[in-house]
């Protein structure tokens, strides 16, 4: 079983914690992202191409990988990992139990396929707990080779108006999605400028090189040059950091599966929006729901109560994973 607890979600039957918020003795860690991969842990386990963004980014004190599909046993439990698809090296964490059934848990993940990353695997189980950060009807992401027909067009058009491209997006799995996508969509002999990266994008590139994914030649933030009329990847961390001397005369984009929101989208008045999400949209969230023949389901993250309440409507039985009973620890 998992129950949520002050550390994060935990596995009493296995004793080990699944992107604990805190250190812990044994974690394992579906992917890269900061907010489920932390450090301090004093031993992990993850997917084989996990293994390098966590060590560039954690630096463990013990790390241990697993195969897509290999079964490991951890105390009174057996551990397969699956592709959750999310980023590079994202992986869904299936547990089987004697005593308790099979749970799985998703983790982040997407199930719309590209280069960057594997392709998400359903997988059946006895009790799901699944995210549902995009759990509302309005998220319904648009086929993402018309979001790159769309982003093409407004580079184009900026690379003839001679102003500099500024696309706002996450250092890791964003921007290595976008870079594949433009790879294989435009193809590179059809660029219309250069690219430049931050350098936070350009040290994950790297390990994205170096795990066997295609990306296009790029070039660091430092060479470019004002007036270039270039497209330029930043992290939404920088925006509005850098002044018009560096970044010169240019337009500014964000693409996120949050800017399906007006109201968010204002927030960002001077960026053109583009919906991309590397999570699953609505409707892809369901179809997860019904291909795991799960007997009951846990949601966590996003709107919980929302997807909670359709799905009961549609027969299932549903709940929010923080309802559970939670252990003081």
């Amino acid at each position: 079983m998992i129950i949520p607890t002050r550390k994060g979600s935990y596995c009493p039957d296995g004793d080990f914690y699944i992107d604990p918020i805190c250190p812990v003795s044994r974690a394992i860690i579906t992917h890269g992202h900061y907010d489920h991969a932390r450090r301090g842990h004093e031993h992990i386990l993850c997917s084989e191409r996990s293994k390098k963004i966590l060590d560039y980014r954690l630096k463990p004190k013990s790390i241990q990988t697993c195969r897509f599909g290999e079964t490991i046993k951890i105390s009174n439990v057996n551990v397969t990992l699956y592709p959750a698809s999310h980023i590079l090296g994202a992986s869904q964490i299936k547990i089987e139990s004697a005593k308790n059934g099979i749970w799985l848990y998703t983790g982040d993940f997407r199930v719309t396929s590209d280069s960057s990353c594997d392709d998400f695997e359903n997988v059946k189980t006895d009790f799901l707990v699944s995210e549902s950060t995009f759990g509302l009807p309005v998220f319904r992401w648009p086929d993402q080779k018309s979001v790159f027909e769309s982003f093409a067009s407004w580079w184009l058009k900026n690379v003839v108006d001679g102003v500099n491209s500024i696309l706002y997006c996450y250092s890791l799995g964003k921007a290595q999605r976008v870079l594949v996508a433009l790879k294989e969509f435009l193809g590179e002999e059809s660029f219309f400028s250069k690219i430049f990266c931050h350098d936070s994008i350009c040290e994950i590139n790297k390990i994205y090189l170096n795990s066997g994914i295609k990306l296009p030649d790029i070039y660091k933030l430092s060479e470019l040059k004002p007036t270039s009329a270039s497209l330029v990847l930043l992290p939404p961390s920088c925006l509005g950091v850098y002044s018009n001397s560096k970044l010169g005369s240019h337009r500014e984009a964000m693409m996120s599966g949050w800017m399906m929101i007006r109201g968010y989208s204002k927030r960002q008045q001077n960026c053109q929006r583009f919906v991309l999400s590397d999570h699953a949209d609505w409707n892809q969230i369901n179809n997860v729901v019904k291909s795991s023949f799960a007997e009951q389901i846990y949601l966590l993250h996003g709107y919980t109560d929302t997807l909670a309440k359709h799905l009961c409507e549609q027969g299932f039985n549903a709940e929010s994973f923080y309802k559970k009973h939670c252990k003081n620890e």
